[in-house]
């Protein structure tokens, strides 16, 4: 009997010492979340900082922080870029969750919350967001938000779905003014290759898969080789920096490369978008009365709107429009011409010009522009949409537009 005790003892004992093996390996987490890592068998050495919120936690090992999340399958994803790292000097969020909205906030004045999609899918798209004075706000179930400082009077749009998969807290904008500059770059790349994955070129030297626009550093920023984990700074770029973009990554980080010295290998990485102006071409005189007038879609895709009315001002309005964020300012803009410059890869080599327009309601967009003999031709590289003089499109009904 006394043998039998022993032994049930040995093995309590060696069930306690397992279970407390297993519990220390992920430590502070349970249910989808703990089951999730233990499928993984990765990430042992990361414990919760502060709590977990359902199947969300925000874990840390060393110098490095993720959003943890366990789907229902048990299968385990993990966002770094969802949260600050301890280098950002910021505390531990706190996480809420109440089975459909994930809120992560760094106090009352710095809040993000994703929705999920489709419930029980583990799709989540940031539905608001407010960083102190500015603001966030979404329509879901489209892709978009209404981006202001303070108050509403002058809100932008920000037209890009923001996924948990893809959202980075740092580079979010920060204010109005931030907006108009990421929609500019984004249409300024809209005719070029994304760069599919930061280890395809393999160090070698650009060709002609890349686009070639030449930008340099609006501020002081960084370059880094891990634009999807870590993001730190292989190195510092001091403001009027300049680099040949060869294409976007993704919203938030442009692919860069500058001349070495001795002509070998171009030193290559990521570089936040938000911190790149492109170096313009020239903008060629008197070219603008060319182009000033009433147009109207006659074919192709519709890049951009079906009327647009160019004055010799530089300004333009459009025949309505289906904004659904910041419709105040959505039909008006600016618009300006530039040469366009072969090398930069964005489009046939036979256009002549660049138009870009910049709407009052923050949007943007970038065209290759060919004239013609009663119009002009908007072009970006698999699209093509064809312009004519109002009064020379007889097979559109006076009757048919009302504005």
């Amino acid at each position: 009997m006394k043998k039998f005790l022993t032994i049930v003892c040995i093995l309590a004992l060696l069930a306690g010492m397992l279970c407390a093996g297993a519990s220390a390996d992920y430590e502070g987490t349970d249910g989808r979340l703990f089951r999730a890592l233990d499928n993984s068998g990765a990430w042992k050495d990361y414990a919760v900082e502060g709590a977990q919120a359902g199947p969300f936690a925000v874990m840390r090992s060393g110098n490095s922080c993720a959003l943890f999340y366990g789907d229902k399958e048990d299968n385990l994803h993990v966002y770094p870029a969802a949260v600050y790292q301890p280098d950002d000097g910021k505390p531990v969020p706190e996480l809420d969750w109440d089975g459909r909205n994930l809120t992560i906030a760094y106090g009352e004045n710095e809040k993000y919350t994703f929705w999920e999609l489709t419930k029980d899918s583990g799709d989540f798209c940031l539905s608001g967001a407010r960083i102190g004075w500015f603001y966030l706000k979404g329509s879901l179930p489209r892709i978009g938000y209404a981006a202001a400082d303070n108050d509403w009077t002058d809100a932008v749009a920000l037209e890009q779905g923001i996924t948990l998969s893809g959202f980075n807290i740092r580079l979010l904008p920060r204010s109005a003014g931030e907006v108009r500059h990421i929609n500019y770059m984004l249409a300024r790349f809209n005719s070029g290759l994304n760069i599919p994955d930061p280890g395809d070129n393999n160090g070698e030297k650009p060709d002609d898969s890349f686009v070639h626009i030449d930008v340099k550093a609006m501020a002081d920023t960084y370059l880094t080789d891990d634009p999807d984990g870590s993001q730190r700074a292989q190195f510092e770029v001091a403001k009027g920096t300049k680099y040949q973009c060869l294409g976007l990554y993704n919203d938030y980080y442009a692919y860069v490369a500058a001349p070495s010295k001795d002509g070998g290998v171009m030193p290559m990485g990521f570089v936040p978008v938000r911190d790149l102006i492109p170096v313009e071409q020239d903008r060629p005189a008197d070219t603008r009365k060319l182009f000033a007038g009433e147009w109207m879609l006659a074919s192709g895709g519709g890049m951009a709107e079906g009327v647009l009315r160019f004055s010799l001002d530089g300004t333009f309005t459009t025949a309505g429009c289906d904004e659904k964020y910041a419709p105040a300012g959505a039909d008006s803009g600016t618009w300006y011409l530039t040469k366009y410059n072969p090398a930069m890869n964005l489009y046939p080599d036979h256009i002549p010009y660049e138009i870009t327009l910049r709407y009052n309601n923050g949007r943007a967009a970038v065209y290759g522009l060919i004239a013609g003999t009663n119009g002009f031709s908007l072009v970006s590289r698999d699209c093509v949409s064809d312009y004519v003089s109002y009064e020379e499109a007889p097979y559109f009904p006076e009757e048919d537009y009302s504005w």
